[in-house]
């Protein structure tokens, strides 16, 4: 029952989320004589005139809103996911990969699959940990491949933020002693690989919750290139026990 109920919070926040932020294409103004199928569209039909679009995302934006609430479940869960899918990855089909919804397209995934094992809510729940601390684990892991220490004793982040679009955060970083860049580049490549630690208890969970949502603060906040990657956060609700948090009063808007 526990774990149900957390289930169902973290799916009310990652869909409200999605919904607000994410309801609309990234662009659709795309020339289907460069559409290359990229991952599941080799499945899916492709590619869709404008005509398709607005029924997608009306279906997009009331799934997710129906799915927030657990209504006509699994029914519109599969919607959300069907139509996501198009919604939040089309436009890599067309060389203009964006990845940072991934995370919570990945969450989607299992909160679908998780309507059809009611007696294992506890294991989709650990499914969602597993997935989203590989998801952080990964990414430190190919900096360290491809750059090396090199990544974070380099001026490499300071290069990047000089050539970026220059905030004034990126400014006053720029403005400090180098040091603290590489100690900025160091404390990201930590939190991620360190992240397994999470599923040792909740409490270790919670502190990795804070650090990985700072980061991706840290990150919009420094670049302002990092927004679709802001989704990334409400996922982080499947470590938190949502049971104890919330006031009795107000459970009875999940289901």
């Amino acid at each position: 029952m526990q774990a149900r109920f957390n289930i169902a919070v973290a799916r009310f926040f990652i869909c409200i989320y999605l919904l607000i932020f994410h309801s609309d294409f990234p662009d659709i103004s795309y020339n289907v004589a460069n559409f290359v199928p990229q991952g599941l569209f080799h499945l899916l039909p492709g590619p869709i005139g404008e005509f398709w679009f607005l029924p997608l995302r009306i279906l997009w934006m009331v799934s997710l809103f129906l799915a927030a609430f657990g209504r006509l479940m699994p029914v519109s869960m599969g919607a959300a996911l069907l139509s996501g899918t198009y919604v939040m990855a089309y436009c890599n089909n067309f060389g203009l990969p964006i990845v940072g919804t991934a995370l919570a397209y990945l969450c989607l995934w299992i909160l679908f699959l998780s309507e059809f094992g009611r007696d294992q809510k506890k294991n989709f729940l650990k499914l969602a940990q597993v997935i989203i601390v590989m998801f952080y684990c990964v990414s430190g892991l190919q900096k360290l491949r491809f750059g090396g220490l090199e990544w974070v004793t380099s001026e490499n982040l300071a290069i990047q933020m000089f050539y970026n679009r220059m905030t004034p955060t990126a400014q006053w970083l720029l403005s400090l002693d180098p040091i603290w860049i590489r100690m900025l580049a160091g404390s990201i490549v930590t939190i991620e690989i360190l992240s397994p630690l999470a599923l040792i208890n909740k409490r270790i969970a919670l502190v990795f919750v804070f650090l990985w949502a700072s980061m991706h603060i840290g990150i919009q906040v420094v670049f302002d290139y990092h927004r679709t990657f802001l989704s990334c956060i409400p996922c982080l609700a499947f470590f938190i026990d949502w049971d104890r948090v919330v006031p009795q009063r107000l459970k009875g808007i999940f289901k």
